[in-house]
């Protein structure tokens, strides 16, 4: 999802395979690089899900959150860009 500034927009991921520690999967603004952690600057806006932990940009620590990744699940991340909300789906379950 790209360039998104107002509705509500979804994208799902199917993890067919990762490394040990697993993917980070978020949202960032745009001026974010591609190759940044997500979370991982105060620079701009970002938020990401990796190893049961939520890294938020500006935070000083990720906290605990949602279960552990397997393959095969499908991971949704949703932004509501009216209200300012982003939320994760884990196999279509809230997390």
């Amino acid at each position: 999802m790209t360039g998104y500034s107002a509705g509500s927009h979804a994208s799902h991921v199917k993890l067919s395979h990762f490394s040990v520690t697993g993917p980070y999967i978020g949202a960032a603004v745009a001026s974010i690089p591609t190759n940044a952690l997500l979370g991982g600057t105060g620079d701009s806006f970002s938020v990401g899900w990796y190893n049961q932990t939520l890294v938020v940009s500006g935070e000083a620590d990720p906290v605990p959150f949602g279960p552990k990744f397997a393959v095969g699940d499908v991971i949704t991340v949703s932004i509501d860009a009216g209200n300012k909300r982003i939320s994760f789906n884990r196999n279509y379950a809230f997390v």
